[in-house]
């Protein structure tokens, strides 16, 4: 996982991809699988080092920023060996997946301070009901014996569904955990 992955100026993927593409493999290692979705997967490091590790077969990379398709093609051609991908832009195009991943925007609108660049605030902030919404996303897409996993630091939405175990922490980190979707 020390390769150099092609992504655009405004925004570079942090540690939390490679954590969550490492403890999914983890998790799940021992069994098989042939399709992952990649929800908001920016350059697809995530999707691409779970199929790597899991021998994943089809990849959808669900991105609503173009500007990030070329470098999801790059980064495919160059990192991956027969395994079939696609890009789309929006979840109404996507189909059922064995595996489906998030790395979602970690601030709440009104949190943290704003981008000043439009592309990169889009992938630091999400609204509060968007992030409600991108959870379902994550469980709607996966077949009924599949996984979903997303990372996030702890926010009121986290919390309000853990208590009404619609999710489930798998693995905690330093200032943000692995979380499973039901």
């Amino acid at each position: 996982m020390n390769e150099t992955y092609s992504q655009p100026d405004f925004y570079h993927f942090s540690e939390d991809s490679i954590l969550l593409a490492k403890h999914v493999a983890s998790i799940l290692k021992g069994q098989s699988f042939e399709t992952l979705v990649d929800i908001g997967a920016g350059s697809g490091i995530i999707a691409i080092e779970i199929a790597r590790l899991l021998n994943i077969k089809k990849i959808t990379f669900i991105e609503v920023q173009q500007e990030f398709y070329e470098h999801i093609k790059y980064n495919c051609d160059t990192y991956l060996n027969n395994v079939e991908f696609e890009i789309i832009k929006s979840c109404s195009d996507a189909k059922f997946a064995d595996i489906v991943v998030a790395n979602p925007p970690y601030f709440l609108e009104g949190d943290g301070r704003p981008g000043k660049d439009l592309k990169r605030h889009r992938c630091r902030f999400i609204a509060a009901d968007g992030f409600g919404k991108f959870i379902f996303e994550l469980k709607k897409f996966k077949k009924d014996n599949g996984h979903s996993f997303f990372i996030s630091k702890k926010n009121k939405i986290i919390e309000e569904l853990l208590k009404i175990k619609k999710i489930e922490l798998a693995v905690s980190l330093e200032k943000r955990s692995i979380y499973k979707v039901y």
